[in-house]
């Protein structure tokens, strides 16, 4: 949602687009510092608790953005809202992989990035046409009704059952995460998603030779980006429990970072825009459910641990991204941003080649689950 308004946060509060793309590096911090920390501290609680406590948070952060007199507050505003997701998204994940037989978890796991993806499908477009209709910080009130209705929904549907294993020791968390296998994961994802989004946060910019200073058009690109990632999430879980995480990952990766390396062409382009925005969403949309499954995989049995690593991983990748693409976005303009971020994507391809040829974490070793 931010990345299409931070064109409309910068007129208003009269700073730099650089200056309030940094919204979601605070945002994205919090959350990556925050989420292995509540994994630890809440591995006991009720998943209908936590999640009930992280949507009440998030709410009452973005009605705080919402009223933002000054970027100071809108940054505050923004960290107390990743912490608040630190605590529901890895608690979605693992939630999903205890309801199902193991051989069902990559759909499952799909379900739930499919919810991510549907709000990416929806949210840059509608949050520009709420903003269109009214002010920036409508768009956020309405997030804040929508997370009124989702913890509603959790209070209703969701049992209010504890963990299905027991919280692990500290002894144990300190071996999960010096697990070769996890650090391969935790690499791929965070050079992935370093590369998405430093484009994907300054996509306005980015776009704007194809879509001119028309918001109509650029909402039509984020929808069609968007729904093309609701495609890849639902390809991606099926592939996944068929071929596996590695080979599907690899495939996404390749086809994603060959996209990114041509963006700067065909960024300038409206139908060629189309395309490219299309083939992003099928192709990073599935690597959020390969991810999952590679660490659900590797140890169900600390699945909301390594989960809630990966997610913080992702958003100190989402922030580092934030950041850098702000400094290459002063320092040499919007071309040089998908440039960086093939790079980027580059370096996760080889950390997925080196996983697939590993003995330690070949394919045979981690399709299936084991109890």
């Amino acid at each position: 949602m931010t990345a299409g308004l931070l064109p409309l946060v910068s007129k208003s509060l009269d700073v730099s687009v650089a200056s309030a793309g940094q919204m979601v590096t605070l945002y994205a911090l919090a959350y990556a510092i925050a989420a292995p920390v509540m994994a630890a501290l809440i591995a006991s609680w009720p998943r209908r608790l936590v999640l009930l406590v992280g949507l009440c948070t998030f709410v009452a952060a973005n009605l705080a953005t919402a009223a933002a007199p000054t970027l100071a507050w809108l940054l505050v505003s923004r960290a107390a809202a990743g912490t608040a997701g630190s605590l529901a998204t890895p608690t979605a994940m693992a939630a999903a992989s205890e309801l199902v037989p193991p051989e069902r978890r990559g759909r499952a796991l799909a379900i739930v990035v499919g919810g991510l993806s549907f709000a990416t499908a929806l949210g840059s477009p509608l949050g520009l046409l709420i903003a269109a209709a009214g002010h920036w910080r409508t768009t956020l009130f309405f997030v804040a009704a929508l997370g009124v209705a989702a913890a509603i929904g959790v209070a209703r549907t969701i049992p209010a059952s504890r963990p299905s294993s027991p919280a692990p020791s500290m002894k144990a968390r300190l071996i999960v995460v010096r697990d070769l296998r996890v650090l391969r994961v935790l690499i791929t994802s965070f050079a992935a998603f370093t590369g998405y989004y430093v484009v994907y946060t300054y996509i306005a910019v980015v776009l704007q030779p194809a879509a001119g200073n028309r918001e109509a058009v650029l909402t039509a690109l984020l929808v069609m980006y968007g729904v093309s990632g609701l495609v890849g999430n639902h390809l991606a879980g099926q592939a996944v429990d068929r071929w596996g995480p590695h080979r599907v990952g690899l495939i996404a990766l390749l086809v994603s970072g060959g996209n990114m390396a041509i963006l700067s062409w065909t960024r300038t382009s409206l139908p060629a825009a189309a395309v490219a925005m299309t083939i992003w969403g099928l192709s990073a949309w599935s690597m959020p459910v390969v991810q999952s499954h590679r660490l659900v995989t590797i140890n169900p049995a600390t699945a909301p641990l390594l989960t809630g690593l990966n997610s913080s991983i992702v958003y100190l990748a989402v922030s580092s991204a934030a950041c850098a693409g702000g400094a290459a976005l002063t320092w040499s303009g919007p071309s040089i941003l998908p440039i960086l971020a093939a790079a980027c994507v580059a370096l996760a391809v080889a950390s997925v080649a080196g996983a697939y040829r590993s003995p330690v974490d070949s394919p045979a070793s981690t399709v299936r689950f084991t109890p």
